[in-house]
């Protein structure tokens, strides 16, 4: 894989505050590690997918946009005189940041000014050291499983018994169910193929089916029902 691209700094100032988008393709669909700078200045710095480095003023623009491909994308620009850039190529797992970057970039263009957010500070495990996935503040390889086990059967105790009739009568559902099968084959076996059975005992047989799969499917609404109910009183 390439290095990552030095980006070329505005020459009008010192200032460092800038936005990076880092994305991994070059212009043969080869990974790479690259990226495009916008600096508070209202400049784009980086590397076109051919390699040249760039500098483009946001005056310049009229909007910066994202192409959607299959399996990759595109970031472009478009110039007021209506003519397009393409400045990066990169897989569709780069697309929500590409998103971002055109966002940051049309608000400069629109406004005149630069809003470069502040960078956030990545968490980290206070145990291992593993960084923290967005919006989680607990370490899946970390958190104590018996505590949280303990808490979610507290949560649960006072539903248990809703939630062990339902699933009593769930489980008696799906065993009748499984009922017509046996019935079918025992149907079949000793009476339609051998023909030795009377018509009083088809009838019989198909009528326990019949009943297996009618009291299966109102003993699931049912227990489906007390289930929701629990459900909907542990959610509030």
């Amino acid at each position: 894989m390439a290095s990552q691209t030095q980006a070329v700094r505005p020459t009008s100032t010192q200032s460092t505050n800038c936005y990076t988008f880092e994305y991994d393709l070059n212009n043969d669909m080869k990974p790479v590690k690259k990226e495009l700078v916008f600096w508070e200045e209202g400049i784009l710095t980086g590397e076109d997918p051919v390699g040249n480095p760039f500098r483009i003023e946001a005056s310049q623009l009229k909007e910066a946009n994202v192409l959607a491909g299959v399996g990759c994308a595109v970031l472009y620009v478009t110039y007021k005189d209506e003519n397009e850039q393409i400045l990066c190529r990169f897989s569709m797992s780069c697309l929500k940041p590409a998103g971002e970057f055109c966002k940051i970039v049309n608000y400069c263009i629109q406004t005149g000014t630069a809003q470069i957010p502040k960078k956030k500070e990545q968490l980290a495990c206070p145990q291992c050291g593993r960084p923290l996935p967005e919006g989680l503040e607990v370490c899946f390889f970390c958190y104590n499983r018996k505590a949280v086990l303990a808490r979610a059967f507290e949560l649960l105790k006072p539903f248990s018994a809703k939630l062990g009739l339902s699933e009593i009568i769930l489980a008696f559902s799906s065993l009748l169910f499984l009922a017509p099968p046996f019935i079918s084959r025992f149907l079949i076996d000793q009476y339609l193929k051998p023909r030795t059975g009377t018509w009083a005992d088809i009838v019989f047989l198909a009528g326990a089916m019949l009943a297996a799969r009618i009291l299966g499917g109102v003993l699931y609404i049912f227990g489906s029902r007390i289930f929701n109910k629990a459900s909907v009183g542990f959610a509030t």
